[in-house]
């Protein structure tokens, strides 16, 4: 019997390779070598069909080389409600899976969702660690605080999404090496 898990990341990587990428199974073959991870074309191949299973070393060097997370060749292209197969006794809607896979959030436990998942994020994220910001050090910055929240608030008012009024407001505090005005995408 196949395993749906190998069998996704066979699929994907095809998918990725071929149409995402434009890129033949050599030219694929010979970006992981060049990586360090040796893996010839006939690997490539069994791995598509899922007749052979990635070992970690190769998973990243795949991920590298098509310059996608791992996460892209393990789980489904899509995080809808379809249900993916995890492992032989566990299956969760893609959705969910794709939120335990980025250290969002912890998949549901028979069938309960479970919410306080800020030592879920320290532990999965240690990129970006939950906000841990409480009211008292809100409250002692208010006054400092009242202009952004009055323009917050306007920009809301003339019809900008809070959510990009949100986005907005946490690219400016990130000291960035790039500025707006970069079109090649380089951040050196």
């Amino acid at each position: 019997m196949e395993n749906p898990s190998t069998q996704r990341f066979g699929e994907n990587l095809r998918q990725l390779r071929r149409d995402v990428k434009g890129m033949g199974q050599t030219e694929l073959a010979q970006r992981v070598s060049d990586l360090g991870v040796p893996l010839r074309v006939n690997s490539i191949s069994r791995l598509e069909n899922g007749t052979r299973v990635a070992d970690v070393p190769e998973l990243l060097a795949l991920a590298v080389a098509l310059d996608v997370a791992p996460n892209r060749l393990l789980l489904t292209a899509d995080a809808n409600d379809e249900l993916v197969e995890l492992t032989p006794n566990l299956s969760v809607a893609a959705r969910w899976a794709w939120r335990w896979a980025a250290g969002d959030r912890p998949l549901p436990r028979d069938g309960v969702v479970i919410y306080g998942n800020t030592g879920f994020q320290l532990v999965n994220r240690p990129h970006d660690p939950p906000d841990r910001t409480t009211v008292k050090e809100l409250d002692e910055h208010s006054e400092q605080l009242r202009d952004l929240h009055r323009e917050v608030r306007l920009a809301v008012e003339r019809g900008v999404p809070p959510r990009i009024v949100f986005a907005y407001v946490r690219l400016m505090e990130l000291p960035v090496p790039w500025s707006v005005d970069d079109t090649d995408g380089d951040t050196s």
